[in-house]
């Protein structure tokens, strides 16, 4: 059956000032409740973390983000075996204020 999916977001960051540059520093944690259940009705529950950093100058912005995704659930009835799943992302942009 399907569920609603739910998701816990904690945060901080950590702004460096310069001359005309801005580079905010970030980490997270997340949980992320998947809106499927395993093979015995348990949610299936992903756990997270995140890392990033920016750089801001006058009309451009970069940042990057690196995100590290895990968590695990019954796969089959019988040998109670866990399928683990684990991935990890990197997220680059760019913007350009005209």
């Amino acid at each position: 059956p399907q569920m609603d999916a739910e998701q816990i977001r904690l945060g901080v960051e950590f702004v460096i000032f310069g001359q005309g540059v801005l580079v905010p520093l970030r980490l997270g944690f997340f949980t992320d409740s998947q809106y499927f259940a395993d093979i015995s009705g348990r949610k299936v529950l992903m756990i997270g973390l995140t890392a990033g950093l920016g750089l801001k100058m006058k009309k451009v912005s970069f940042d990057a983000a690196v995100v590290y995704q895990s968590g695990s659930y019954l796969n089959t009835p019988f040998s109670y075996s866990f399928y683990q799943n684990s991935n990890l992302r990197l997220y680059l942009s760019t913007i350009v204020n005209l």
